[in-house]
């Protein structure tokens, strides 16, 4: 055999089978796309001394017992073949776009602490557990799992729980963590101000409207909105300066808001536009000022403060330079 690096190495009858793995790989171009699998699963024949490739492109396998079936990976791929050369991914596909389980997490929560206690309780290099009681440790922690809500949660108390050994490189992490879908908040691609209690459009950025990743939501066909205009409320919300602007704003990208709008801080002679606020609006104030915002956007404005297009620069009165020194970087003061 060449020199290489070879891992998963599996013994069936007069056979081994094993992994390939090739050289590290520059990254691809593209950070989005996943390199695609380049691993080779061979078996090595011990009676006719011969290495053969079964399967070329996966990122791994497993033997039956018999060692005359694989199961393989190759990225989204799952398949079952024989175990004879002339293989190739897609052979012996599984079909998984139906495969449903139905999952208890609190049950599954609590068969992993108590495997997690037994592990230590059984693998541990000092079988006196040096001194402590581990059985009542585990009575101890237990108690944490009825509150248990997400998996971070149950990785913090099965740490505390190892932590009590005090011994070094007793790790906990991973587990089945639910994707969190993340609420965008829309843009305008404006700068606020605040007056006479109200927001009021302090700059409108032009953008570039004929793309979609530039336009301006207040300048596109239709919309009737000029600087100094007061924002009164969003989809019949009223807004005043006691508010975080960007709160009505929550789940809106590319939707049709209604903005309550006038040029006097006042209902009367109010008027409703009807825009769609974008994602990101950096590109805009960039093709209207040739400079990136900087600050954030998560602060809420005092009396008096500016805020920028997509990320808040606050310009405080002198009084509040108490504030802080963390915030800085995000305040200017005037």
């Amino acid at each position: 055999m060449p020199v290489g690096n070879y891992e998963r190495l599996r013994a069936v009858k007069d056979r081994i089978f094993f992994i390939q793995v090739p050289p590290a790989q520059p990254p691809p171009t593209d950070p989005g796309t996943p390199p695609a699998p380049s691993r080779v699963l061979h078996t090595y024949d011990l009676a006719k001394r011969e290495d053969v490739v079964l399967l070329a492109g996966i990122n791994n396998y497993t033997l039956n017992q018999a060692g005359d079936k694989i199961l393989y990976r190759a990225g989204p791929v799952f398949g079952i073949i024989d175990a004879r050369p002339g293989q190739k991914v897609g052979d012996g596909k599984i079909e998984l776009g139906g495969l449903e389980m139905r999952v208890d997490p609190r049950a599954e929560w609590k068969q992993i602490f108590n495997e997690a206690w037994r592990i230590e309780r059984d693998f541990y290099y000092d079988p006196t557990m040096r001194g402590l009681d581990w059985t009542a440790i585990k009575q101890r922690y237990e108690q944490e799992l009825p509150f248990v809500a997400h998996r971070s949660d149950l990785n913090y108390i099965i740490g505390e729980m190892i932590a009590e050994l005090s011994t070094s490189h007793t790790y906990v992490s991973g587990g089945d963590s639910p994707d969190v879908q993340r609420v965008g908040v829309g843009l305008l691609g404006v700068d606020f101000e605040t007056r006479d209690g109200y927001y009021r459009f302090r700059k409108i950025y032009n953008g570039d409207n004929s793309a979609g990743d530039t336009r301006s939501p207040l300048t596109e066909p239709g919309v009737i909105a000029h600087e100094g205009d007061y924002l009164l409320a969003v989809n019949g919300r009223p807004l005043r300066a006691a508010d975080n602007p960007f709160a009505l704003f929550e789940n809106t990208v590319g939707k049709q808001v209604i903005l309550r709008v006038n040029g006097k801080p006042t209902e009367t002679g109010a008027r409703n536009i009807t825009v769609r606020p974008i994602a990101n609006d950096i590109a805009g104030c960039v093709i209207s000022n040739g400079s990136k915002p900087t600050g954030a956007k998560s602060l809420r404005p005092p009396a008096g403060a500016v805020v920028t297009c997509t990320y808040p620069i606050l310009r405080l009165p002198v009084s509040t330079r108490s504030l802080n020194l963390s915030m800085r970087k995000r305040i200017r003061t005037v």
